[in-house]
């Protein structure tokens, strides 16, 4: 998949490991170690920038001779079936996901362990994110009628109150932050420029 659409970005929502389960197979081999290899792919970890809640890898994948570049943007501190304590880093995730692919040439792979609730919440985001960015939110937009939609695309998406909650948290943050930069001179500045003021 990563390889016929063309993917730059892999958002990772969850652990290798939570609560003693095994969440989601190592795709990916450790910094400054042998490549992940299977079958015609190998993997191997160019570089490793720590963001705190999030870890930004920089990797190599090779399909016979050739070999790509990949980020993975790999969120750690995100319960299961819950939600992180803060918006902001899922936010600035997000600003620095869309920082190395700003167009819609290629999708997003973004996954957790079942690909419906922290996978929702984060597509739900990055999708408002990008009808704010392009100006074309609708007049009858909503959260709920979003969510709806996306499930019938993947049943389940969003999966419990707290994430919806979540959702709706970031989205009216996401308006707010929006409206400030439309009162700015330069309407078509980066988000970015907000996410770190206080």
């Amino acid at each position: 998949m990563i390889w016929e659409y063309d993917i730059l970005i892999i958002v990772m929502a969850c652990r290798e490991i939570e609560m003693g389960r095994k969440k989601c197979e190592k795709y990916w081999s450790n910094l400054g170690e042998e490549p992940f290899c299977t079958d015609c792919f190998s993997v191997s970890c160019e570089s490793e920038d720590n963001k705190g809640e999030y870890i930004l890898r920089t990797l190599k994948v090779s399909f016979y001779k050739d070999t790509r570049t990949l980020y993975q943007f790999h969120y750690m501190n995100w319960p299961d079936h819950d939600v992180p304590e803060a918006i902001d880093p899922i936010l600035e995730m997000i600003w620095e996901v869309r920082s190395l692919q700003d167009n819609e040439s290629a999708p997003l792979c973004i996954h957790c362990s079942a690909g419906c609730g922290r996978t929702g919440v984060i597509c739900a985001i990055d999708y408002t994110w990008n009808l704010l960015k392009d100006g074309i939110v609708p007049e009858n937009f909503n959260i709920y009628s979003l969510i709806q939609e996306m499930r019938t695309l993947r049943p389940a998406i969003v999966q419990t109150k707290e994430q919806y909650q979540l959702v709706q948290q970031a989205v009216t943050q996401l308006f707010e932050k929006h409206f400030e930069l439309l009162s700015m001179s330069d309407p078509n500045q980066t988000m970015a420029i907000l996410l770190h003021a206080k």
